[in-house]
């Protein structure tokens, strides 16, 4: 259990740092474009913004930043004892 528990807290260190890394990199499309990334996905979902490298990226990074908060969720709510 001890051991299980902490790849569990080291897992979710890293990805707490990965957040971190996306978060800042969101807040610069966010700034340089003027939109929020919840504007943007939406805008990007609808076909409504081009397929630029940036917002390709901006896309990529709003997946991550998704996939990385589900993981985080799961492993803080595990129950070791399960």
């Amino acid at each position: 259990d001890k051991a299980l528990h902490k790849i569990i807290e080291h897992q979710v260190t890293r990805d707490e740092a990965d957040l971190q890394r996306v978060d800042e990199t969101l807040a610069e499309l966010e700034q340089r474009y003027g939109l929020t990334s919840a504007d943007f996905w939406s805008r990007f979902q609808s076909g409504q913004m081009a397929d630029t490298a940036d917002f390709m990226e901006w896309n990529v990074l709003c997946k991550t930043r998704q996939r990385i908060i589900s993981r985080l969720q799961i492993l803080r709510h595990r129950d070791p004892q399960e």
